[in-house]
C-alpha cells in the first residue's frame, strides 16, 4: 500500500500477505526493500532497526485470542498450553531471521519477548512491536491474511515515544506491528504440532516469518518461494523447510539471507568480504530509447532513461539456483537528489566464487506492480525540496534472447 503519513516526521506503511487461489507451487526467491526519504528531502534511505543498540526490537504479543471462531488452532488444549504453544511459534519464527550469518540484526538485537492481554494492542503510538490475534481492521479485505504497519524516522534525533531512544538515522524503524486476520471460520492458523490435524489451516510460522521480514523493512519479492513472495503457501503446508538447531534459518535461501546482508550488514564481520562481498551493477534500458518517449516528467531534470520496475535476477550459472533479485529502475546521487528514473540496479551481497547469470523480467505474473507499490512510492516525497513522483512500473517490455 502507498505510504502515508502519520505526521511531519514520520512515516507509515502497511504491507500484507493474501490467498493465492490455485495453489501455484513456488520455485525461486527474492527480495525487495522499502525506503524513507528525509523531512528535508534527498536521496532514500532503507528502512531498518537501529541494531547498534542492544535490544532495539522491543517485542510483545497479545494474549487475548478470538474463540469463536478460534483463530489460531494448537495441540495443547490447557489454556495455559496453548499460549506456550503459540509463543514458542513466535520466538522460532523471530530466530530464523535473527540467526542469518554476516548480519548485524542477531539475537541480541532482540528484546524479551513480552505479553499483554489487550485485544487492540498493535497501536502505531507507543514504539512496541506487537503481534495481534484478535485486533479488527480496514485493511483486512479480500484474501488478506495478515498485514505489518511499519512507522520509520525521517527526521535525525526525534525521540515520538517515552523512553525510547532518538532516532539515529533516517529510515530507522520507530515502531512496527503485525495483524492476523480474526474472526473468519474460513481463515484460520495453526502451529505446526497443530497443522497435521488441520489441513485446511494455514501454517502460522510460514505467515509470520513473511510478516516479520516486513517487520526488520523487507517489501515484497517478485520471484516465486520466496518468504517475500506476496502470497501464502497452501494450506496444511509449510513455507520451505522447517528451522532446526543445526539449520536455524532453514526457510530461507541464499536470496533471502543476502536481502538481509544488504539491509542489516555487519562490518565487524570480517569473513563477509571472502564470502559474501559480490556485486553486480548495471542499468536496464531498451534497445530503442524511443520507446520511452511519451512518458512523464518525474522532477525537473529527472525524465525517465531506462525501465522502471523490471525484475533483475542472478542465477548460478552452473547449478540453476537462483540467488538473488531486485527491482531495477533507479539511482540517486546524495549531491544531486532526487532518484533518477535510469534503470539501474545493484546485486550485491552475493556469495563469492560462483559464476551467474542475469536475467530481467517484467512483473507481469502472479506477482504485478501492485505488489510492490509500497517499496515504488517509498523512493519519493512531493513535500520535500526535490519533490519526484515515480514512473509507472514498465511491464510492457519483451526480452529477446541472443547468443
Amino acid at each position: 500500500m502507498p505510504a502515508t503519513k502519520t505526521r511531519a516526521s514520520r512515516a507509515a506503511l502497511a504491507m500484507a500477505l493474501v490467498l493465492l487461489l490455485g495453489g501455484i507451487q513456488p520455485a525461486a526467491q527474492g527480495y525487495v526493500l522499502n525506503y524513507t526519504v528525509a523531512a528535508s528531502g534527498g536521496c532514500p534511505q532503507p528502512n531498518r532497526f537501529n541494531t547498534a543498540t542492544a535490544g532495539i526490537v522491543d517485542r510483545r504479543w497479545s494474549t487475548s485470542l478470538s474463540s469463536s471462531p478460534q483463530t489460531v488452532l494448537t495441540a495443547a488444549t490447557d489454556p495455559d498450553a496453548r499460549l506456550n504453544e503459540i509463543e514458542q511459534s513466535i520466538l522460532r519464527s523471530f530466530a530464523v531471521w535473527a540467526r542469518v550469518s554476516g548480519t548485524s540484526l542477531v539475537q541480541e538485537s532482540l528484546g524479551p519477548l513480552g505479553r499483554t492481554t489487550t485485544q487492540s494492542a498493535c497501536q502505531l503510538q507507543d514504539g512496541l512491536n506487537t503481534l495481534c490475534f484478535n485486533q479488527s481492521s480496514s485493511l483486512f479485505t479480500g484474501g488478506v491474511l495478515a498485514f505489518t504497519r511499519v512507522v520509520t524516522s525521517d527526521l535525525v534525533g526525534e525521540q515520538p515515544f517515552p523512553n525510547s531512544p532518538p532516532s539515529a538515522f533516517i529510515g530507522e524503524i520507530l515502531d512496527a506491528d503485525i495483524l492476523f486476520r480474526p474472526n473468519d471460520s474460513d481463515i484460520r492458523f495453526a502451529t505446526p504440532a497443530a497443522l497435521p490435524a488441520h489441513p485446511s489451516a494455514f501454517d502460522l510460522e510460514s505467515v509470520l516469518i513473511h510478516e516479520l521480514g516486513h517487520l526488520f523493512g523487507f517489501s515484497h519479492s517478485g520471484l516465486w518461494r520466496a518468504i517475500m513472495f506476496p502470497f501464502a503457501p497452501p494450506r496444511g503446508t509449510f513455507a520451505g523447510e522447517r528451522p532446526t538447531e543445526q539449520r536455524p534459518d532453514a526457510p530461507l535461501a541464499d536470496d533471502d539471507r543476502v536481502g538481509l546482508r544488504v539491509l542489516y550488514p555487519n562490518p565487524a564481520d570480517i569473513r563477509l568480504d571472502a564470502v559474501n562481498g559480490g556485486q553486480i551493477r548495471g542499468r536496464v534500458v531498451p534497445v530503442n530509447s524511443a520507446a520511452l518517449s511519451g512518458l512523464p516528467e518525474t522532477s525537473p531534470g529527472r525524465a525517465v532513461t531506462g525501465i522502471f520496475g523490471a525484475h533483475v535476477v542472478a542465477v548460478d550459472a552452473d547449478t540453476g539456483e537462483i540467488i538473488a533479485g531486485v527491482l531495477a529502475g533507479w539511482s540517486c546521487d546524495p549531491a544531486s537528489p532526487p532518484v533518477r528514473f535510469d534503470g539501474s540496479f545493484a546485486l550485491e551481497r552475493l556469495p563469492l566464487g560462483r559464476n551467474y547469470k542475469i536475467y530481467v523480467e517484467p512483473l507481469d505474473g502472479p506477482v504485478s506492480a501492485a505488489s510492490i507499490q509500497s517499496a515504488v512510492q517509498s523512493l519519493c516525497r512531493s513535500d520535500v525540496p526535490q519533490p519526484c513522483t515515480p514512473p509507472p512500473v514498465n511491464t510492457r517490455f519483451t526480452l529477446l534472447v541472443v547468443p
